[in-house]
Parts: C-alpha cells; structure tokens; sequence
C-alpha cells in the first residue's frame, strides 16, 4: 500500500503555445455561433422576439401592485394572447392593457389571483376558450403564480441579461433549441406513445410586454400548420357535454372573483375568441353555448363579446383552428375595441 504522504496529485501540463491555443477555439467557437446564428434565421426566427418566460409574465404582474381604476389586465389562454395587438387596443382605447394570458392554462386562477388582488380595481378581460376554462386547473397552471410570488434577485438579473442578449441573436429561441430540434424528430414510436413529435412547436412570436403574435413563418408554411392541426386533434377529448356540477362550480368561483373586483370599483367584461375547424365542432358539441358562455354571462352579470354575435368578427378563420393571422389579429382588435368602447359602461365612464 503506498504511503499517503508519497501520493502525489501534480500533473506535468505540456509546454503549448496556450495562446494560440485559446485563439483557435475563439475563433471556432464564433465561427459556430454564427453559422448556428445563420441557420436559426434562415428558418424565420429573428432577433428581438422574446422568450416567452415566467419572468417576463412576472414583470407585467408586478405593474398591477399599485391602485389605478384607469388599468387594463388581460387574462386568458393563448388565443387572447395571440388575438389582441397591444398596440392597436392602445391606439384606440387609451390605454395599453397589462398582458397576462397564458397559452395552454385555464385562466381560473388567474381571475381568482385579480379577485383577490386588493390593489387592482381596473378593468380585466377574461379571454374564454372553453376546453381550457371550464376544466379543473393543472398544477402546471400556477406556476407563473409561484415565480411571481418568489422570484430571486439572482432570477430578476438574469432575465435582464437574457432580454439584452435576445435583442441580438436569434438563436437563443427556445422553441428552437438543439435539443427540442433533436427530440422533435419523427422518430419511430412504441405503439400508443406520444412522443415529442406531437409537442407544441414554435407558433408564436413576444416583443416587449408580452404583445404576442403568430410567428410570420407559420404564415406560409404549410406543414407548420398542419403540425399544429395535428397537435390539437390530439389533445381532444371525445366531445361529451361537461358536467354541470363542475360547470356550476366554474361559474359559481368566477361570480365571487367578479364580485370582489367590483367592491373595489374595478369591472370585469369576458370575450370569446374565434375558433374554426376541429375545435369549432369540438367546443359547440362538448360546450353549448347556452349552459356554458350565457349562463356565465348571466350568473357574472357581464357584459361579453362572442365573435359569433358581431358580423366583423364571425368569418375571421384561425388558419390552424385556434389562433389567428397577425393581420386578422389586427382586425380583430380593432373591432373589439370598438365595441368595448361602445357599449361597454366602464369606457363610457372614462370618454371625455
């Protein structure tokens, strides 16, 4: 056995010249950050388009810490997310609303967390997608909920720097991440297993706030769509009419959140977004509009806007059946704001 104080932990290091050395992989590790960099833009990503993370979500939160009756939050799922141009709303209303939709999540939580929000006494809008809504809510559903409430220094900081760096390059998409790129391969499957395939891909691009918008590529990309068609009809459940316990129960938790709002002077109006195909078929069947949109309406005592009631609306056509085309988006906010300007009592209150 050796001696303990014989072992030696030195090691020779060769006589290189390190700073060649270290030049040469400078240089190989830019030449492959800008041919990824290259490759990533020739795809249709670009600079500036945010990742979508719950530290940004946690921004726009903490503009609601403070009482203002003029405020505007905006809960929902990804179609209110995509389907309201920020800047257009702004243009015609006055106000630029706080974006805080959420794709894949039912917005219950959300409402609850303005309900019980002691400082906003704003108006909220409720973006409805009725498979998402009328459900009970997944753990996954809160988590921007828990970020928001502990959020580190050191997560704040790094968020900022992430920010700065996604003003330059592209390729730090996270939808486009060579992982995800790998795993979302078409790879043979065991029978009855989902792979990643089937995941959500990239649809969508952030700017700043949150303003959210369809990623232009899936504009002209055919297979884009179609993949995202596909993912949908996958997580459809067979469309069977929801029981009424959990519609009541629904309806009865949103009546309390719409009513702890108003105590405060605030308001809260509920529009549903335009649906086509599939989804359409499956939402009409599985969520009759007069059990689940007017019983809400009527039990909240609400003013909503379903785009199947305003002609301007009812033929926009989300392309993959959820979400509708930059351009389409722009109408669609336009209108919307018209009419909320119009018939809605809190904007006529705020007109001069």
């Amino acid at each position: 056995m050796n001696n303990p104080e014989e072992t030696s932990y030195d090691r020779d290091i060769p006589s290189q010249r390190w700073g060649l050395v270290s030049l040469v992989a400078l240089i190989l590790t830019l030449v492959g950050l800008a041919a990824w960099e290259w490759q990533m833009r020739r795809i249709g990503l670009f600079a500036g388009d945010l990742n979508n993370v719950p530290a940004a979500w946690a921004v726009e939160r903490r503009k609601l810490m403070h009482p203002d009756p003029n405020a505007i939050a905006v809960v929902g799922a990804s179609r209110i997310l995509f389907d309201l141009n920020l800047d257009i709303f702004e243009e015609k209303t006055g106000i630029r609303p706080v974006q805080l939709a959420l794709g894949g999540t039912n917005a219950r939580p959300y409402l609850q967390d303005m309900g019980d929000n002691e400082a906003f006494n704003g108006l909220l809008i409720v973006g409805i997608t009725p498979g998402s809504f009328f459900r009970e809510p997944r753990q996954r559903n809160f988590g921007r909920l828990e970020h928001f409430r502990d959020q580190s220094p050191a997560q704040r900081s790094g968020h900022l720097i992430g920010r700065f760096l996604e003003g330059y390059f592209a390729f730090i998409d996270r939808g486009y991440a060579l992982f995800n790129i790998i795993e979302r391969n078409d790879w043979p499957e065991r029978r009855d297993i989902d792979g990643p395939y089937l995941d959500v891909w990239k649809i969508a691009s952030h700017s700043a706030d949150r303003y959210t918008y369809m990623w232009p590529r899936l504009e002209h990309d055919a297979y884009l769509v179609d993949h995202a068609q596909r993912v949908w009809s996958n997580g459809m459940s067979k469309p069977r009419p929801q029981p009424e316990d959990l519609v009541s129960k629904v309806i009865d938790a949103a009546v309390k959140n719409v009513q702890d709002i108003r105590a405060r002077g605030g308001e809260v109006t509920f529009v549903r977004l335009p649906s086509s195909g599939e989804y359409i078929e499956m939402e009409t069947e599985k969520y009759p509009r007069e059990k689940i949109w007017d019983e809400l309406l009527q039990q909240t005592g609400s003013f909503g806007v379903h785009f199947a009631d305003y002609p301007q609306l009812k033929d926009l056509d989300p392309p993959e059946w959820s979400h509708l085309y930059r351009d389409d988006a722009d109408t669609f906010t336009r209108e919307y704001a018209r009419i909320l300007l119009d018939e809605l009592e809190w904007f006529r209150d705020r007109q001069p």
